[in-house]
């Protein structure tokens, strides 16, 4: 087993049952209804979606209670105060007829930290204490990760991640077994001088997890196609209106703006 695994589909649904999937569907399309239209010269414009909005949404969709904490390892925590979960969201990679492909992920920060030990980071990297890298980061994760689970007593942690790829947005879900932390290894064959590739962390079918020394952070990336291929996601079609529209035009004729914003609404919205 790895560090990070997705929940199988019993797990899952104890947690996003029917009404959670309304409510992420509802947020989903509302915050697409607000994006910005875009003028007759420019480009497509990228979805925004703000991460305390999608907090806000999933606590809703879930019945938990948000954390309001930036720094604090989970966002939202079950009204049980039976699992804390960790939001985060991704974008993936499609070719230019916004087809999947089998690219990685953007990537993610699982931890970022500037504690004295960090601050020798490159030392080690020079010196090629790689085992040290590991272990040291390892521990900031246990950590971390720990301070939810003492404080509230919770009994498993989770990361949900929001995927924007192509004309969807996809929700996945993974359980967070502290346990494995300590099978975790270095693959020497794909460690270089400026990073640290770890195995056992997650499937590397599904991701893959680095530490660099650049960013001085643990990161995630994603192979979505794989989770897509697998079922390991909840798909939310994007009802983009891509309208081009010069709004000061129609300042003098604020109903027909009125009319626009009403036909879009249903459109997204249908």
């Amino acid at each position: 087993m790895t560090v990070l695994t997705p929940l199988n589909e019993e797990e899952l649904r104890n947690i996003f049952d029917e009404s959670a999937i309304k409510i992420i569907d509802y947020m989903i399309k509302k915050s697409i209804f607000s994006q910005p239209e875009k003028m007759e010269w420019q480009h497509d414009l990228p979805i925004q979606m703000p991460k305390e909005h999608i907090e806000q949404w999933l606590a809703q969709a879930l019945n938990a209670r948000s954390i309001w904490a930036w720094s604090y390892p989970v966002d939202i925590i079950s009204s049980d105060n039976t699992w804390g979960a960790d939001i985060k969201m991704l974008s993936g990679r499609v070719d230019a007829n916004w087809r999947l492909t089998n690219s990685d992920s953007w990537e993610t920060s699982l931890w970022q930290n500037f504690r004295w030990a960090w601050n020798r980071l490159d030392q080690y990297f020079v010196a090629q204490e790689y085992e040290t890298i590991k272990n040291m980061r390892l521990d900031l994760i246990r950590e971390k990760l720990n301070i939810p689970v003492v404080e509230h007593w919770l009994s498993q942690i989770y990361y949900f991640i929001l995927l924007r790829w192509g004309n969807y947005l996809y929700l996945l879900w993974m359980k967070v077994n502290l346990e494995e932390l300590s099978n975790v290894l270095v693959n020497v064959n794909r460690t270089s001088a400026d990073s640290v590739f770890l195995d056992n962390y997650i499937d590397l079918d599904l991701g893959n997890v680095k530490i660099y020394k650049a960013k001085k952070r643990m990161e995630l990336r994603l192979h979505p196609k794989n989770w897509y291929d697998r079922w390991y996601m909840i798909p939310f079609e994007i009802n983009l209106d891509n309208t081009e529209i010069a709004f000061r035009q129609y300042v003098e004729a604020w109903n027909d703006i009125m009319n626009y914003w009403k036909e879009k609404a249903l459109r997204i919205f249908d």
